[in-house]
């Protein structure tokens, strides 16, 4: 009965079913601290479910990727309405192209028509080129242009008479270049104290230097002085081919569009610029001498006396480098590589007076790149034209004190800082202040070279070095006809005189003075007493201070104190 009773009153507490006996899982999850987090149990997945499962992960995957291609869609269809405006834009300015180009076509055969072509006489006052005369030619008006051809061509005709390039032999030139060497070299032997005496003035038988700079051969030189024709039948005037020189120089344009412009075939105008710039190197080069003592102390800065305290300096030398083409050759390509300038270039060396005038000597040949300011210096011997107890002006660059001092002359030449040289002395930088001033007629030569001569704006062919070297060197000696640069200069005077006119033919500007009375301030120690002793003799009692200074710049000391010089050297 007991039992029965139990047993009932445990179905009453478990209506499902009798009491489970406490398993060890079932203790465990009695015996957790409370607050712990209960597992929950898990459901076995059946197939089916799996299977859907699967399903709408992979229903998911497809449709990110359906809806990165509808948008990749969309920007190619914005990319491709925005091609086909800008060919749309196209098609239209290639017929708009095509109408012009008709139109200028059409224009060309009406002007090949009419043998449209250009002359000297364009130039002209009412000419189609009377307004832009200084931006095709090396002078500002058609009467300065016309002055310079009648100077040049003198009574003789040279340009008149200049011969056709290419019916020069190989021969021939070798000849002609071998003369102008001889010529040179007796040069600095006969006139190695030329820089040093007052001789007369340059120009003095222009006729005879227009006659040796001649290009014609010995027949044409007999017709000339006879009076006959002098001229070969030519297809332009020579002033024409004065200006298609200049086209080629001043403007830049190729041999063929020369050719265009004035008619002619490219041969043609081949031969007339190799004519001319042969012509011209030679003539300028009679013109503008070296400079004497006298010619260079008769008109001195005085910016330059105020600046140093004396009139030693006689030449402002600095270098100039253009850019040439890249050779293909890597022996070639080394020896032309600046390493200043980082590209294959061609460099000259140019010397002037202290007020911007160049001379034919102090223009050298152009030398590659690779080569240095001082090796270029002695190399050239441009400072034997300086004469003895005289001075040169340089840059930082040019470390040419020994060749100054081996051949007597002093060089002004700024200091370079030290290494680990925080700062420099007061006299250093007082002389890099005095040369820095005084050198702007060398650097203002330099920028109204390569200014006038649009040549040079491109890079130097390597079948033109020869070209480039002439064209360089008459593009410096017509700087010559220009304005002198003079710091001290107030600008009121009108008819000013050229830098020619002033160094070689007695010409006056505001800012120079004539420092031949004041041998302290240019002579040597020698020359100043000679000067003491001339003045003291009864002959000269009545003579000037300038006569006196003349008569020791006759007496060509320089020459004979570099010769006493060498041989204590020697």
């Amino acid at each position: 009965m007991a039992r029965r009773f139990l047993a009932t009153n445990q179905q009453q507490q478990h209506p499902n079913g009798p009491t489970p006996s406490p398993t060890n899982k079932t203790a465990r999850v009695m015996a957790s601290p409370p607050g712990a987090t209960s597992r929950p149990a898990r459901k076995r997945e059946s197939p089916e479910a799996a299977e859907l499962r699967e399903l709408k992960d992979n229903a998911a995957l497809f449709e990110v990727k359906l809806n990165s291609a509808l948008e990749e869609n969309h920007n190619l269809k914005a990319k491709v309405e925005v091609l086909d405006g800008e060919n749309l834009r196209l098609r239209f300015e290639n017929t708009k192209l095509k109408k012009e180009n008709a139109e200028l076509r059409r224009k060309v055969e009406v002007l090949e028509g009419k043998k449209c072509v250009i002359s000297y006489d364009d130039l002209k006052p009412g000419g189609i080129l009377a307004d832009y005369v200084n931006s095709f030619t090396f002078f500002p008006t058609f009467k300065a242009n016309d002055l310079f051809l009648e100077l040049i061509n003198g009574d003789i005709g040279v340009c008149e008479r200049i011969k056709r390039y290419h019916h020069v032999t190989v021969e021939e030139r070798v000849k002609y270049n071998d003369e102008i060497r001889a010529k040179k070299e007796q040069a600095k032997q006969t006139n190695a104290g030329a820089t040093g005496n007052g001789g007369g003035e340059a120009g003095e038988d222009l006729d005879a230097i227009m006659a040796e700079a001649a290009l014609g051969d010995d027949e044409d030189m007999a017709e000339a002085n006879s009076g006959a024709q002098r001229t070969r039948t030519r297809k332009l005037h020579w002033k024409t081919e004065y200006l298609v020189y200049c086209f080629f120089v001043r403007c830049n344009i190729s041999m063929t569009r020369i050719a265009a412009l004035f008619g002619i075939g490219r041969i043609l105008v081949h031969d007339i610029v190799y004519g001319w710039v042969n012509m011209l190197a030679d003539t300028l080069a009679k013109f503008f001498p070296v400079p004497t003592r006298s010619q260079m102390l008769r008109a001195y800065p005085k910016s330059v006396i105020k600046k140093f305290g004396h009139a030693h300096i006689f030449m402002l030398l600095d270098a100039t480098e253009i850019f040439a083409e890249v050779a293909s050759m890597k022996s070639v390509n080394a020896i032309l590589y600046s390493a200043y300038k980082h590209h294959s270039t061609l460099k000259w060396l140019v010397g002037c007076d202290p007020i911007g005038t160049v001379w034919d000597d102090s223009i050298t040949d152009g030398y590659p790149g690779a080569v240095s300011d001082p090796i270029q210096t002695t190399v050239t011997e441009i400072l034997a034209q300086i004469p003895f107890g005289c001075a040169v002006e340089v840059d930082k660059g040019f470390l040419i004190e020994n060749d100054c001092a081996f051949l007597g002359i002093h060089c002004i030449r700024p200091m370079k800082m030290l290494s680990g040289q925080m700062q420099q002395s007061k006299e250093d930088v007082a002389l890099t202040q005095k040369v820095g001033k005084t050198r702007i007629p060398v650097e203002q030569i330099n920028g109204q070279m390569k200014n006038s001569a649009s040549f040079f704006d491109k890079r130097i062919r390597l079948d033109q070095i020869g070209l480039a070297d002439l064209i360089c060197r008459v593009s410096y000696l017509l700087q010559n006809f220009k304005l002198a640069f003079i710091q001290q200069h107030d600008g009121t005077k009108k008819d000013r005189p050229c830098k020619a006119h002033i160094r070689w033919y007695g010409g006056e500007d505001d800012g120079l003075i004539d420092i031949r009375p004041y041998v302290e301030l240019w002579g040597t120690t020698s020359e100043i007493n000679r000067w003491r002793e001339l003045a003291e003799m009864p002959e000269n009692e009545e003579a000037t201070d300038l006569e006196i200074s003349e008569l020791v710049l006759a007496e060509d000391w320089p020459t004979r104190l570099r010769k006493e010089h060498l041989e204590r050297l020697a």
